[in-house]
């Protein structure tokens, strides 16, 4: 994907983000949309996934990403409000791979979602309000990994 394709802006109305007050009120710990991302400085944008991938992706098609490095992250439903942090692909490679084991290990123990996360912040030792897969760096997914693992 080219970065002239990244930087083009769509003005058309069908590529108007159309927020959802109810769904904006519906997300517990938001964060606060990327302006430029930490690791090369550069500068982030919300982008359709039309415009990213030449597609749409899932129900909501909205992402923040680097113009220059590619990384991104999506938003939660109806809303510009990220869901995590930026990541490149090998994070968001990891943090499949964590999720996914951290979800059989809590099916396997038949933990309520409220549960799981909780004795997963206390395993990484982070509060729980940070305890979101889509917030994890690359350390920390591999952390989970090693973790469920034994488990």
């Amino acid at each position: 994907m080219s970065l002239i394709r990244l930087s083009r802006i769509r003005t058309d109305i069908m590529h108007k983000i159309n927020i959802n007050p109810h769904a904006m009120r519906r997300v517990e710990h938001p964060i606060k949309p990327p302006k430029k991302y930490f690791n090369c400085n550069s500068k982030v944008v919300l982008q359709h996934a039309d415009d990213v991938f030449g597609r749409a992706l899932g129900t909501w098609p909205w992402l923040y990403i680097c113009t220059r490095c590619n990384c991104r992250v999506g938003t939660h439903p109806g809303t510009d409000i990220p869901m995590g942090t930026l990541a490149d692909h090998e994070t968001r490679k990891a943090r499949q791979i964590s999720k996914s084991l951290f979800i059989d290990w809590a099916k396997r123990n038949n933990y309520s979602q409220t549960r799981r996360y909780e004795l997963l912040s206390s395993m990484l030792d982070i509060k729980i309000t940070k305890c979101h897969f889509a917030m994890f760096d690359l350390d920390t997914c591999k952390s989970v990994i090693q973790l469920l693992t034994r488990h």
